[in-house]
Order: C-alpha cells, then structure tokens, then sequence
C-alpha cells in the first residue's frame, strides 16, 4: 500500500458540514512539513503556502492550504 492508500483509510473527525479540505491532503501537508523540519500549526500552514506546487505534484488540495486553526482542530480531534 502507499502512503495516501494508508491515510486514506483514517476516519476523518470533521462532520460532513464541516469538511472543505480533504483529509489526506491535510495530512500528508503535516506529515511533509514536519519531516522538513517546521514545528507548530503556524509553520505547516507557511511551508504549505510556500510549497503548494510541490505538494500538488502528489495532491489536489483543491481547496489550497488549510488554516492553522483547522489544523490544531484535526489535532484535537
């Protein structure tokens, strides 16, 4: 299985109403943010500003990057 074939099988949290970006864009965002070193919501959502191309190469995020405060909510959950 590949990563987003895994990712993909963790329930997301956010009810339906909730839900603008995909799960498994989000976190394969933290995942590749966190493995380059950025620590903290705020610095994951900037790496993801700064590296949409890149990220989009292997996702949509056809929403673009999640806020921080939608991040810290993923978390929480």
């Amino acid at each position: 299985m590949s990563l987003f074939e895994h990712l993909s099988l963790i329930e997301d949290p956010l009810s339906h109403i909730n839900q603008r970006h995909n799960l498994v864009d989000v976190l394969f965002l933290v995942f590749s943010a966190i493995t380059s070193g950025q620590d903290g919501w705020a610095e994951i959502q900037k790496f993801g500003e700064l590296k949409i191309n890149w990220l989009r190469q292997f996702r949509a995020f056809k929403k673009g990057i999640p806020e921080g405060i939608l991040l810290l909510e993923l978390y929480k959950r």
